[in-house]
């Protein structure tokens, strides 16, 4: 049904988007050609067409009667430069032709100098073939500097007060009307202008002539087009106003309206007539200036906003705040300027600026024309809209900053391009209205698809799956790019993300608090961020790491019925990129009710199949067997343990009565069986003959326990444990080697484990002075100390490949290389040896710490031929190694206390560190030679010092080079130099105990020396 319901959805909507950006463009060309129809005969200035050429300073009617039409004095005008009169520029009286309407800066006098930006200049021209005595009307258009005008000499008009320097003018940018009836056919015509006070000089508007008649036909069709410019204007602000009033969420009207109210103090100055000066005519040229140019950066800061914000994803954020930061930046540079007062160096920077805004407009076309490609909705009426309003205010804008001369064209181009922007805003609106009834049209739809989608989505169960289908139907509903749902993991306190849009099957994870989806999860609330990278909360690392750009995010918390909040349901970036609204908020809501009782019950199944397959998981893993017996005797279920112990198979057993199978030699466990479930107390027999499914008696330990639910008994669980000689065996041995060794002696054990010779190291370690210690200990704390020490030289001993052969009282033997040898049993031997000695070391800081007496070790490896085999009886039997190296080793430590040495090792296991090779080598050293007792042979036997430090043995490595030559000496016969080199040992180290046992007994050979046949055995010195 769900699919037949899309398959509809698309077959209507296919046909509609096909031919949409087609009919779009129609609409647009169409809205311009009606407006260049309706509107650009009002538009038409209505002067000569064919005016009379100005040349040199004179003009003549005579061929053109002013009846018709009026005449723009647009030509060569002469003009006269008065002030100042500058050392390297132009003097008083210098004269030069200027082209009228434009400024005269750069222009080259008759005197070969170039004029400057400021100063004082009177425009003249000559006008010849005047009707005498017939009222002729001239129109001087807006001038920003000061200006007046004489006819025939005689000051007729001024506006504002001409100076002939910056302190004597006050300019006023305000037009004049002159009314001149001459008597003769020819007027002289001045007009002086005094630029000190901003960058702008000459005329820049061309003065119109004509006949009361014309005149004031012009006057009439130049007003009404100032009052559809300038009416045209304010409908837009309010238009644009009203709908971000009615539509809060509209951004982009809001920036629109707002940029052609800041644009307002500028139009109304470069209209027909300054409009602020008529309203407030007492108001300073400073302050006009000031509101004009900083409501005009204004203006085209939140112009670009408006484009920004109805396509931003065409309106790259970097390049937008760029931009901003430049309008900021002359804002405040343009604010400085005024509270300085110098309104020139305002007007200089504002002309610079002016081409910013060129550019600028030039970007804003970009966007949108990019926009239109894309096919964003309105983009395309947009377009030509824009085109024609930043086409005509890019030639005002320049034009009022004196870059551009107004030539005095046919057509009022402002006018018409502004609009153009009306009628594509207006079209626009329409549009969007037309599109609300297609959503309304299509949301009855959309809400039969979430009906049947609810009601796929109540009936999934598996997990995963149902994932899927919440996040690819939230995209949908919603328009949005991509959904991502997190749930929340209890145990690890994290948001985990099993389905996410778009990022191949990657799972993200986040404190509950983190990011948009933990503020909404941990909040309880929704969160609509409209610009992702505006906000803290938004973590990049994932758009980074995809390429994917996140523009907005609606995140929404999804709860249970009880209040348990399962997770967020996550939206991004809606299609049609306008952000998430209210409606969208309102159908999340709605699916994330439906949504949260599906997860809970998909939860709450996973869990249970989890927690049926943790359940199963163990039992395979058990070593024990175990079996399920239903209330009426059935055997439910049975481990893989339980089906090899037993040898029963699991198809034999399971359904049957327990009773059907414990027959013969196995009846007697039926009345305890039924004595368990009658009495509710557990059973256990240990030791007991079991006749297994194949015909064989083996020994067990059997245990019965009783099942409960809500108090009642619902069956019974046996437990039955394998105690055969193998298992014994085995369990003896994991007590005392790694799983490695029990793993490879398991597989070959009749050779190995019923007695073999080998080769192997042996470690005995003993704890110094224990016996002392132990009597100021109660029982409970010898046993704890013991077992803090025991599992330090334990770990050590396996974490060298060891066996631990036994614990005896306070000392530990272990083995290397029994029963299977690797090569480097001996360099094992004494790694583990180290490896005890650091143990000791760092269990004296705890001790410290608690203010109890330090522990020492003695350790003593010995390496030669072992016998190693399990002894015992078959219901208890331990692996272990005896021989005349574990004689040897026990000597060994026992020598340490002599020599003062933590570790003593025998000649062979010293050669046999010398043989292995490895990147670390043991600092090993001569001791002494002994005779073992029961050995006739002497034994030569070493130190290792690998586990000392700087701090435990100062300057070692110089008293054993020192030891070694005192060694040297003694083995010579030189006691003078043995005692010499052992008191330098001494020296270094104090604390060195074999070098102070050497020279003791160099001082006692130097007075008695011994016989020429002396086997180096120091009389007396029989290790027990």
């Amino acid at each position: 049904m769900t699919g037949e319901v899309e398959r509809q959805q698309e077959a209507i909507q296919l046909p509609m988007r096909a031919p949409l950006a087609a009919r779009q463009l129609f609409f647009a060309v169409l809205t311009l050609a009606v407006l260049s129809a309706l509107f650009a005969p009002l538009s038409i200035n209505r002067t000569e067409p064919n005016p009379p050429v100005i040349h040199a300073g004179r003009v003549s009617f005579a061929a053109h009667p002013l009846a018709a039409y009026p005449v723009m004095l647009a030509g060569e005008w002469k003009l006269t430069w008065r002030s100042p009169s500058l050392p390297r520029g132009p003097k008083a009286g210098d004269t030069a032709l200027v082209t009228t309407p434009g400024p005269w800066t750069g222009v080259i006098t008759n005197a070969g100098a170039r004029l400057p930006v400021s100063g004082l200049a009177t425009y003249s021209l000559e006008l010849s073939g005047l009707t005498p005595n017939r009222t002729h009307y001239l129109h001087v258009q807006t001038i920003c500097p000061a200006s007046r005008v004489r006819i025939d000499g005689r000051v007729v008009s001024s506006a504002g007060i001409v100076g002939s320097t910056a302190a004597t003018t006050r300019p006023s940018w305000i037009s004049q009307d002159v009314s001149i009836t001459p008597h003769t056919d020819t007027v002289q015509l001045e007009m002086d202008v005094a630029a000190f006070n901003h960058k702008c000089n000459g005329i820049l508007a061309p003065p119109v002539l004509g006949l009361q008649a014309a005149t004031q036909k012009w006057v009439k069709i130049d007003i009404g087009q100032d009052f559809l410019f300038h009416g045209t204007l304010l409908l837009l602000t309010v238009f644009a106003i009203v709908i971000f009033v009615f539509r809060p969420t509209d951004r982009a009207s809001l920036y629109f309206g707002l940029s052609l109210m800041l644009f307002m103090p500028a139009s109304v100055l470069l209209g027909r007539e300054n409009l602020i000066l008529l309203v407030f005519p007492h108001i300073d040229f400073n302050l006009m200036l000031e509101i004009i140019y900083l409501a005009g950066i204004g203006a085209m800061a939140f112009f670009l906003g408006y484009a920004n914000a109805l396509f931003p994803r065409e309106s790259p954020r970097s390049v937008f705040l760029a931009i901003q930061a430049t309008f900021a930046i002359a804002f405040i540079l343009t604010l400085w300027i005024f509270v300085q007062g110098n309104t020139f160096l305002a007007s200089v920077l504002y002309s610079d600026i002016a081409y910013v805004f060129v550019v600028v407009l030039i970007y804003i076309v970009v966007v949108v024309g990019l926009a239109m490609i894309r096919g964003r909705e309105g983009a395309a009426i947009l377009f030509f809209g824009v085109i024609a309003l930043v086409a005509t205010v890019s030639i005002g804008v320049l034009s009022a900053t004196n870059d551009v001369r107004d030539t005095g064209s046919d057509i009022n181009a402002a006018s018409v391009g502004l609009l153009a922007m009306l009628f594509s805003q207006v079209i626009i609106l329409a549009q969007r209205w037309a599109s609300a009834i297609r959503n309304a049209e299509t949301l009855a739809g959309d809400m039969r698809r979430l009906i049947d989608l609810s009601s796929s989505i109540t009936s999934e169960i598996r997990l995963e799956t149902l994932l899927a289908k919440i996040v690819a139907a939230t995209s949908k509903f919603l328009s949005a790019e991509r959904s991502s749902l997190f749930l929340f993991d209890p145990k690890k306190n994290r948001l985990w993300s099993l389905v996410a849009e778009g990022l191949n099957n990657r799972e993200i994870q986040l404190a509950p608090d983190e990011g948009v989806a933990g503020d909404s999860f941990s909040n309880g609330s929704v969160v609509n961020v409209q610009d992702a990278y505006g906000d803290s909360r938004f973590n990049r690392e994932v758009d980074e790491s995809t390429g994917y750009r996140t523009r907005n995010i609606l995140a929404m918390p999804v709860a249970a019925r009880d209040g348990r909040k399962l997770g967020v349901l996550q939206a991004l970036n809606r299609t049609d990129a306008t952000g998430f609204d209210a409606g969208d908020v309102e159908r999340m809501t709605a699916f994330a009710a439906q949504a949260a009782i599906a997860i809970d019950n998909a939860t709450l199944f996973s869990e249970v199949v989890e927690a049926r397959n943790y359940n199963e998981s163990i039992l395979r893993s058990m070593s024990s067997g175990v079996v399920t017996i239903d209330n009426d005797g059935s055997i439910v279920k049975l481990n893989e343990a339980a089906c090899a112990i037993m040898e029963f198979s699991a198809q034999q057993v399971i359904g049957r009565q327990i009773s059907t199978l414990l027959l013969g030699e196995n009846a007697w466990f039926v009345p305890e069986i039924e004595g368990v479930r009658a009495d509710g107390r557990s059973r256990t027999f240990l030791d007991v003959v079991f006749r297994t499914g194949a015909g064989r008696n083996i020994d067990m330990n059997i245990q019965i326990v009783p099942l409960f639910n809500n108090g009642a008994t619902t069956g019974l669980l046996v437990i039955v444990e394998d105690i055969r000689q193998e298992k014994r065996l085995e369990g003896a041995m994991r007590r005392f080697m790694t799983p490695k060794v029990v793993d490879q002696v398991l597989q070959n054990q009749d050779d190995i484990l019923f007695g073999t010779s080998c080769t192997a190291s042996v470690l005995f370690a003993d704890i110094r002075n224990f016996t002392t210690m132990a009597e100021h200990l109660s029982p409970r704390a010898t046993v704890d100390m013991l077992n803090e020490i025991f599992t330090g030289l334990v770990e050590a001993v396996s974490a060298n490949d060891g066996v631990l052969d036994k614990f005896m009282g306070d000392a530990v033997m272990a083995v290397f290389g029994a029963p299977l040898p690797s090569g480097r049993d001996a360099a094992h031997a004494v790694a583990s040896a180290n490896a005890m000695m650091c143990v000791i070391v760092a269990l004296n800081v705890r001790r410290a710490e608690r203010n109890e007496l330090p522990l020492r070790l003695g350790i003593g490896i010995a390496t030669g031929d072992v016998v190693a085999g399990t002894i015992g009886s078959p219901k208890r039997m331990d692996y272990t190694v005896i021989g005349d190296s574990v004689n040897l080793a026990s000597r060994l430590q026992n020598a340490s206390k002599t020599y003062a040495a933590g570790i003593v090792v025998c000649e062979a296991t010293a050669n046999a560190l010398l043989d292995v090779k490895s990147p670390h080598a043991e600092v090993v050293r001569e001791l002494d030679t002994i005779r073992v007792r029961g050995r006739a042979r002497t034994e030569r036997i070493f130190q290792v010092l690998s586990y000392h430090t700087e701090a435990t043995f100062p300057n070692m490595h110089e008293v054993l080079r020192i030891y070694a030559e005192g060694m040297q000496c003694s083995r010579a016969g030189d006691w003078q130099g043995a005692i010499a080199a052992f008191e330098a040992a001494l020296r270094h180290c104090p604390s060195d105990g074999p070098s102070a046992r050497q020279l003791e007994r160099a001082r006692s050979l130097a007075a008695n020396p011994p016989p020429q046949d002396w086997d180096g055995v120091w009389a007396g010195l029989e290790m027990a």
